[in-house]
């Protein structure tokens, strides 16, 4: 007989895609792409009508297979939601609604996880039970569902052939902590039986991320990191891609700020330890790489000229202007410290706003190194941080992460992207725990340490008037606007000419229509954008010059017909920061 309660609450599927991790190697940050994509998830499911529901399920044929899928019983989701929700934790193409009942339904025990009547605690290492909770799976046709309704609350559902084995009962209440495992009785289960958001995304990121492949099998982009500098600005240190280094490393030291030779040179073991991600094999390469690179390579030059790298980003008049006044006002009060004169104090924390590719990162590096230049930070090399940075998956753990995040940035500049994304649908909750520990810490380490926060501007609002106390503490608010026509085809010159190619003068007509402010959206990349017309031209002139048998010799020039708009997802390389005249 059918088990009900292993099918959705309304039980017309209306929509299925499958989930399927991409081909191509390089470096993913797992758990992350792991936990956007179910918040998304519940997120996505709150917002639906009555009735509404998303669901997720991972099917096992007892032959080693796994199959994915995402599906929903409301009209509202379209296979594009899908793809959004889970864009950089897996692939979701379409697949027919009949594709969901060719899987068994029928299953001799069906186990629901549910809140526990009493609290418990979370294993050290709760991938490691879930890699085994999935290979005892995988010997059974057997499914879990995830469904997740429009009140925020959801459902996870076990499918097994026999009885629960015992190992699998504890391997469960350490994968999911704070719930308890009750098997089925046939009828719907009632509110209580619920698990409430703050259990439901957790449990389903720490799923996700142990069933994805290791981090270093798939590639997903990095839509936060900056495209390259444009021009050959003189430089006073040795660029970290001399040492040619894999891509999870490169793509590591990159993401932690480390950009030069010289940085790595000075580094402790501790120092590259405390690097996400890098494992032990990236650190033995990287220290093998430094020691075969020729100690007359290393440029002897005393300091980078940071505000030569900000008077040589294109664009941002306004931008340069504010950080010279801060840099102005930072020299003026370590002089005024020196000569024992007393002045009300005023923390140098800032708030970047501008879209994306507006050159925010950018920018806060450089800020970085002008306050190391004047003085008042130990370090120019920043500490750069997001929401899975701040945020812990328990309670009471969330402000423990702040603080130590913060004893790591003393004397540095911490960089926090995106800050808005720490704001919760309910007050109280784990994201506004962080807010409260950063407005503590900026208070308590105000003389030691400057916070940027960064974001959109309608979202960053919302961020300050969370926290009464927060906008007091950041005094300074910089606006990245986005860049005008001009300077789009001056950042699309520099970077066809970096990569060893010129611009016909016929493109240039088209190259500013793509480019023209009235036809782009907020989100459309600015800075980025022009980097992947470039790059998608390249691809374009490749298959028009060499793409036959009798290639002609090519005079790399890039003509009208080779730039168009790249299609979001197109560009996969990654690239530096920032963009120079």
């Amino acid at each position: 007989m059918m088990n009900s309660q292993f099918r959705p609450k309304k039980t017309e599927i209306t929509g299925v895609s499958e989930l399927t991790f991409p081909k191509e190697s390089g470096y993913c940050d797992r758990s992350a792409s792991a936990a956007k994509a179910a918040e998304r998830f519940i997120k996505t499911a709150g917002l639906l009508r009555k009735n509404g529901t998303l669901g997720w399920q991972l099917n096992t044929d007892g032959a080693g297979n796994r199959y994915l899928f995402a599906f929903t019983c409301s009209d509202a989701v379209m296979a594009e939601d899908f793809a959004w929700i889970f864009e950089k934790y897996a692939a979701a193409g379409t697949a027919p609604a009949e594709r969901m009942e060719q899987f068994r339904d029928e299953y001799g025990k069906v186990y629901r996880i549910r809140p526990a009547s009493k609290k418990t605690h979370a294993a050290a290492n709760v991938s490691e039970y879930f890699r085994e909770l999935f290979a005892i799976l995988d010997r059974y046709e057997t499914a879990i569902r995830i469904t997740a309704e429009e009140d925020g609350t959801g459902t996870i559902l076990i499918g097994l052939p026999t009885e629960m084995p015992l190992r699998m009962r504890t391997m469960l209440s350490f994968a999911f902590p704070n719930t308890e495992i009750a098997e089925v009785d046939g009828c719907e289960p009632g509110r209580i039986d619920r698990l409430p958001e703050r259990i439901l995304i957790p449990d389903m990121s720490e799923l996700l991320a142990a069933l994805a492949p290791p981090e270093d099998e798939i590639w997903i982009e990095d839509d936060e990191f900056e495209p390259e500098p444009c021009g050959n600005p003189e430089s006073s240190f040795t660029p970290i891609e001399t040492l040619d280094l894999s891509v999870r490393s490169y793509n590591c030291l990159k993401r932690a700020g480390y950009d030069s030779v010289e940085q790595l040179r000075a580094m402790k073991d501790e120092d590259f330890r405390r690097i996400r991600n890098l494992t032990f094999a990236c650190r033995e390469e990287i220290r093998m790489r430094i020691a075969l690179l020729p100690e007359q390579t290393v440029s002897e030059q005393a300091s980078p000229d940071w505000f030569g790298m900000l008077d040589g980003l294109i664009g941002l008049r306004d931008v340069k202007e504010q950080v010279r006044k801060i840099a102005a006002y930072a020299k003026m009060k370590r002089d005024m410290e020196a000569r024992n004169v007393r002045m009300d104090p005023i923390a140098l924390n800032m708030e970047f706003v501008g879209n994306p590719g507006t050159a925010k990162t950018t920018v806060a590096r450089i800020m970085a190194g002008v306050l190391k230049e004047v003085g008042l930070l130990s370090s120019d090399e920043p500490i750069e941080a997001g929401r899975a940075d701040l945020v812990a998956r328990y309670e009471g753990q969330t402000a423990d992460r702040v603080r130590r995040l913060f004893e790591r940035a003393e004397g540095r500049l911490l960089f926090i992207d995106e800050a808005y994304s720490l704001l919760e649908n309910n007050e109280g909750e784990f994201g506004d725990e962080a807010i409260s520990t950063i407005v503590q810490e900026m208070e308590n380490k105000r003389d030691h340490t400057v916070v940027i926060f960064a974001g959109f501007p309608d979202k960053m609002k919302l961020f300050f008037d969370r926290n009464p106390g927060l906008r007091s503490r950041v005094p300074f608010r910089i606006v990245f606007p986005d860049y005008s026509a001009d300077e789009m085809m001056r950042i699309v010159e520099c970077e066809a000419g970096k990569r060893g190619f010129s611009i016909a003068p016929d493109a240039k007509k088209r190259i500013a229509e793509i480019c023209d402010p009235k036809k782009r959206s907020v989100d459309s990349g600015n800075g980025r954008r022009c980097r992947n017309l470039v790059e998608q031209a390249i691809l374009s002139y490749a298959e028009r010059v060499y793409g036959g048998e009798d290639a002609a010799k090519g005079d790399f020039i890039l003509c009208e017909r080779d730039f168009f708009v790249p299609e979001a997802g197109d560009n996969r390389r990654k690239a530096g920061i920032g963009f120079y005249a």
